[in-house]
C-alpha cells in the first residue's frame, strides 16, 4: 500500500475525499443551468472529469491483491493490477469521456488512443442523473 499523500492534496487525504470532491463538483454542475454557455460550466466539467478519472490513480496507490481479487469478480475480465484495472474501468463510455478529457486537459491532446467525444459530440443524451 501507497503511502497517504504529502500535504500538498490539501484536505484531500484519501479517495473518499477525492469522491466527495466529485460529488461536490456534480453538485456545482447541475447548479449551473443547461442552457448557460459561460465558462463556468466548461470549468466545472473539466475539474469533474479530471477528478474521476485521476480517482483510478488513488484506488490503484491504495489497492492490494486482494481488492483486484475482489474486482475480478464483478469485472468482464480477470483483474490482477492497476494496468488492468484502468482497462476494465475505461469499458464504461463516460469513465472514458473522463479519461480523454484529463489526459486532452494535462497534455494538451490525447495521441494515444483517441475517442469521438469532444465537447461538440456531448448532448443532450449523454445527460445523467445523479
Amino acid at each position: 500500500m501507497a503511502p497517504p499523500p504529502s500535504g500538498k492534496t490539501f484536505e484531500v487525504v484519501d479517495v473518499l475525499d477525492l469522491f466527495r470532491k466529485l460529488e461536490w463538483e456534480w453538485d456545482r454542475m447541475r447548479a449551473v443551468s443547461l442552457h448557460d454557455s459561460g465558462i463556468e460550466r466548461s470549468y466545472l466539467a473539466l475539474n469533474a472529469a479530471m477528478t474521476a478519472w485521476h480517482m483510478t490513480d488513488w484506488l490503484c496507490a491504495r489497492f492490494e491483491a486482494e481488492h483486484y481479487k475482489r474486482l475480478s469478480s464483478h469485472a468482464s475480465i480477470p483483474i490482477d493490477n492497476c494496468k488492468v484495472f484502468r482497462k476494465w474501468v475505461l469499458e464504461n463510455r463516460f469513465v472514458s469521456m473522463c479519461e480523454q478529457i484529463a489526459v486532452a486537459g494535462k497534455h494538451f491532446q490525447v495521441d494515444v488512443r483517441p475517442h469521438a467525444v469532444d465537447s461538440s459530440t456531448i448532448g443532450a443524451s449523454d445527460h445523467v442523473e445523479a
